[in-house]
């Protein structure tokens, strides 16, 4: 049989507050399982998978005495699924669990995460269901059963914290309305001593617009449309050549038009706007105001413009 010991120590356990490990727990089966729990566990077909088991248990056995709890997990956890489930083997397998769940309450005397005391919570329920297989007498089972459930509740003390709802911190009481006080007469904002410039702006913007736009289009219209009436250089039986003039001379119409549309708009809507900016300024100019110089449009026959104005 294998040398799993269910003492992992020789020095006692100490354990937090709240998780504290009974010393001498299974004081009545605290003995190696070297010692042949039952003649029929030694099968020869089991033999390497055994001790390969036994060496992996020693080797958690070390760290577990070194502190590295974490890795006597891991070892442990390997070591039992080496054992084979069978009738022989249960009682080792039992003990292994009990080892499993110590190393896990020391485990979490290191790091604190309730992980351990959850893991540590269910290994003892598997080991509680499991003593029938390391005790029969019913009395020291019994006696075992009540130091389980000593543990157990233990755990459970220990993990409240964790199962209780957190409850939100309750809202400071709103602070005593203030007596209401009479309200203060705020004087209305002054007027915008220009209220017609954005129009006044907004007219420049667009006749600008207009104008050069229109300018540039009705130019290069004229420019392409001339050069694409001038056939001179190409030869009577040029016929793609002519066709190509033809076109060019077609896009030259359409840029003119459309300098002439974009003009035709924008200057005219633009002029309405500055006259309806100047309008509104004047309306709002006070007597110091009206000295002040301003531009107003100027439409006459063959012009069109804007003019600075001013009294004195």
């Amino acid at each position: 049989m294998l040398p799993f010991s269910r003492d992992l120590s020789t020095s006692s356990v100490h354990a937090p507050p709240r998780i504290r490990v009974v010393g001498a727990w299974l004081s009545a089966a605290s003995l190696l399982l070297a010692v042949p729990l039952d003649a029929r566990a030694a099968s020869p077909a089991a033999a390497p998978e055994a001790e390969t088991a036994q060496s992996i248990f020693q080797r958690g056995q070390v760290e577990y005495e070194t502190a590295d709890y974490v890795g006597a997990i891991e070892l442990w956890t390997q070591a039992y699924a080496l054992i084979e489930s069978t009738h022989e083997n249960a009682s080792i397998k039992a003990l292994l669990i009990f080892n499993l769940a110590q190393a896990h309450i020391k485990a979490y005397e290191l790091d604190n995460n309730t992980i351990h005391l959850k893991q540590a919570r269910a290994l003892f329920d598997s080991y509680r269901a499991n003593l029938d297989l390391l005790y029969e007498d019913e009395a020291e089972r019994a006696e075992e059963e009540a130091k389980v459930d000593k543990e157990l509740a233990a755990l459970a003390r220990a993990l409240e914290p964790d199962l209780e709802p957190k409850h939100e911190p309750e809202p400071e009481p709103e602070p005593e309305p203030k007596p209401e006080s009479e309200p203060e007469t705020v004087a209305p904002p002054p007027s915008a001593a220009k209220p017609g410039n954005p129009l006044l702006f907004a007219g420049v913007g667009l006749t600008a617009v207009g104008v050069v736009a229109g300018g540039v289009m009705l130019t290069l219209g004229g420019i392409e449309g001339a050069a694409a009436n001038d056939l001179s250089a190409l030869a009577p039986d040029d016929l793609s050549g002519r066709d190509q003039q033809f076109t060019d001379g077609a896009r030259a119409n359409i840029v003119m038009i459309t300098g002439g549309v974009v003009a035709g708009v924008f200057v005219p809507v633009g002029a309405a706007l500055i006259g309806v900016g100047v309008k509104r300024n004047k309306a709002a100019r006070t007597p110091t105001q009206a000295r002040v110089p301003s531009l107003v449009p100027s439409v006459g026959p063959g012009r069109a413009g804007l003019l600075l104005t001013g009294q004195f």
